[in-house]
């Protein structure tokens, strides 16, 4: 039995994309918490504004795991990345960060590997079978 992430973080700014991957996170059995952001920025302010983000009602809790989306409007995808390489460590280090896309081409991938916060890449639409793939590979009992 795999070790699975207390709190996933789907950031995508097509709402029902979330929706979606919600549902296969929870079918799938691999998240106790799934918190959603629709840009970088929204999940940018959930990252460090922990304290605020209590204030208005919403429980905090630090994501394991997070599924990026690269096109968003505000920040995308590799604007966040440069800012979450920013970000102070305590928040961020134990965080797995995957990439998802329906196509990504050769150069972007080949730029985003060098980025030091990124682990991997994973093709949309997920489905439970992935996502129990994706979460054995990177949580390891």
């Amino acid at each position: 039995m795999h070790k699975i992430p207390n709190c996933i973080l789907l950031i995508d700014d097509d709402k029902s994309t979330n929706v979606y991957n919600a549902i296969v996170l929870e079918e799938a059995g691999v998240a106790e918490n799934i918190r959603f952001a629709h840009n970088g920025v929204e999940a940018l302010d959930y990252l460090k504004m922990n304290a605020t983000f209590e204030k208005n009602g919403g429980r905090y809790i630090k994501p394991d795991l997070i599924l990026l989306d690269l096109k968003m409007p505000d920040m995308n995808g590799y604007e966040f990345l440069e800012e979450f390489e920013k970000i102070d460590e305590n928040l961020t280090s134990s965080s797995v960060v995957i990439m998802l896309t329906t196509a990504l081409n050769p150069r972007a991938k080949e730029s985003l590997e060098k980025v030091r916060s990124v682990q991997g890449f994973w093709n949309k639409p997920l489905d439970i079978s992935s996502v129990k793939k994706m979460v054995g590979e990177y949580f390891k009992p």
